[in-house]
């Protein structure tokens, strides 16, 4: 059990909290275990942000495995290539403000012993990684540049396979190599992650 997210779940005055966690499906062992918040830029609005919430279920998936318990929670997005050349143009950089406050806010608010934030269009990918710096425990940022040159259409099963392609040694930067394939063996997009990891800071 961690420091941090001890206060929120630990003890006989934070039985309300934990009844309000269980309303929506944890469990004793779940609250027992490091609270890992999951920050998703997902919107139903444009191409860039919409698979951020399938991409969700195989990090908390992996959280899971390694002994942790995911809590996903979502922020804004503004899509530049959709709003531009419009007075929508002028929230984009407003966005870049409330993403970061929003996920500092959440951080900050439940007290996770660990954060994972993944974006898409440039405006919530900056500031994911800006809501991300502030004290406390470590932190994961995803980044994905996938180029698709073939179609993939509803009900294609598709599989991805990662391999570590750089190291920075000067940054805590870890680079994948992608390549999406359908299950004939049909290539159809490639591409990278990166995977940019933050050490716990101190106030």
């Amino acid at each position: 059990m961690s420091d941090r997210s001890n206060p929120l779940t630990t003890g006989p005055s934070r039985a309300p909290a934990r009844a309000m966690l269980k309303a929506v499906g944890f469990s004793d062992a779940d609250l027992k275990r490091p609270l890992i918040g999951v920050a998703n830029t997902w919107i139903e609005i444009g191409p860039c942000n919409f698979h951020l919430r399938d991409l969700a279920v195989h990090v908390k998936e992996g959280i899971r495995a390694a002994g942790g318990t995911p809590m996903e929670f979502n922020t804004v997005s503004i899509s530049d290539g959709i709003t531009m050349g419009t007075e929508g143009m002028r929230a984009s950089l407003v966005s870049c403000e409330v993403i970061a406050d929003s996920i500092e806010l959440v951080a900050r608010g439940i007290g996770f012993d660990g954060r994972i934030a993944h974006g898409a269009v440039t405006a919530s990918l900056l500031s994911a990684v800006l809501g991300m710096d502030l004290p406390g425990p470590g932190s994961i940022f995803l980044e994905q540049r996938i180029r698709f040159t073939k179609p993939v259409y509803p009900g294609d099963r598709i599989t991805a396979r990662l391999a570590v392609a750089k190291v920075r040694e000067d940054k805590p930067i870890v680079t994948l190599s992608a390549v999406v394939t359908k299950a004939d063996g049909t290539r159809v997009a490639e591409g990278e992650l990166v995977v940019l990891v933050r050490e716990p800071a101190t106030a």
